[in-house]
């Protein structure tokens, strides 16, 4: 509704600014604010609804491929107080560009809080925000990303990730140094056998310190390394890391940067409807002041600017006649 009576209005200013052209352009400043406006809403609209985001794992120095970009986290530093930027080389149609979000630990309510970076584009902005850093893993690990209810096989067995649990039973012996604690319930199913196994992992600054657990047969050491949630779907995820005892040839997995990836269209109509808009104030404005000056140079030069005769009452006689 709001996109259409934007087109209308836009219309119906452009067709009134075409006859106040004739007469004279400096009466088409409210003509052109008009159409700044209705611009904008249609810019902020168009980039909310063709926008998209995803939540992507950036391995250090491993390429990844997130919203038609090529991502590419290449480490990681502290600059002001206990501040951490990270920096993010980002590659799309031969051109390569670099953004450095930051993420830190407030000292007033101790959250942890996030600073994303942008790069701006005629056809869209592309921003980066880190959710959390996880670290390196080493040992004989594999990672898989398990999705809330969706079953994954892994070694022959199916692995659902059904909940995460907050409870204070399921957090016993996870306070060690600090942080906070959070578990991951899995249903694990081989044939007929079923088993659940709640993985413990401490979150601290965006560290995840994982507690591995062992199914019950033995062969399988699972790890939760971190976790995520999809802004679009709602759909939470996790990172399962697995090992298998005396395994030598699975490889480790390098640190890991977290980020909410966006991709809004439409973004530099934004910033020429704000030109339309304020140019049209501007004009109409200058319009006006000019309208008010006319009739004082007109009075000046016809000589009427002089200071006003007093008024003088003429007293009027009546002659009587003799009776």
């Amino acid at each position: 509704m709001l996109s259409a009576t934007s087109f209308f209005a836009i219309a119906i200013n452009v067709k009134r600014g075409y006859q106040l052209a004739k007469q004279n352009v400096r009466l088409l400043g409210g003509v052109i604010s008009h159409v700044g406006l209705a611009m904008l809403f249609l810019a902020i609209i168009a980039s909310g609804r063709y926008g998209s985001k995803k939540t992507q794992s950036l391995p250090l120095n491993q390429p990844q491929e997130v919203l038609g970009y090529s991502a590419t986290y290449l480490g990681s530093k502290q600059i002001e107080g206990n501040k951490y930027e990270f920096e993010v080389k980002v590659e799309r149609d031969g051109k390569s560009f670099s953004l450095h979000p930051v993420m830190f630990q407030a000292s007033y309510n101790n959250s942890l809080m996030r600073e994303p970076d942008y790069a701006a584009f005629f056809s869209g902005d592309f921003y980066l925000e880190p959710v959390s850093l996880e670290a390196p893993v080493s040992g004989p690990t594999q990672t898989h990303q398990l999705i809330k209810g969706t079953p994954v096989t892994i070694e022959g067995r199916k692995i659902t990730f059904v909940r995460f649990d907050m409870s204070q039973e399921g957090m016993t012996g996870m306070t060690t140094g600090g942080g906070f604690p959070v578990g991951a319930v899995l249903e694990i199913q081989q044939g007929k056998k079923k088993e659940q196994l709640t993985l413990l992992s401490t979150f601290d600054q965006g560290h995840a310190h994982p507690t591995p657990s062992t199914t019950k047969d033995g062969t399988l050491t699972l790890s939760f390394l971190g976790m995520s949630v999809d802004t679009e779907t709602k759909q939470s995820a996790l990172e399962l890391g697995v090992a298998k005892p005396g395994e030598s040839t699975a490889q480790s997995r390098p640190e890991l940067l977290v980020v909410e990836a966006s991709a809004k269209p439409f973004m530099s109509f934004v910033w020429v409807a704000a030109v339309f808009l304020l140019g049209g104030v501007g004009l109409a404005l200058y319009s006006n002041s000019r309208t008010a000056v006319v009739p004082i140079q007109r009075r000046k030069s016809n000589g009427q600017d002089a200071e006003p005769k007093p008024y003088i009452k003429k007293e009027t006689t009546i002659e009587q006649t003799p009776a």
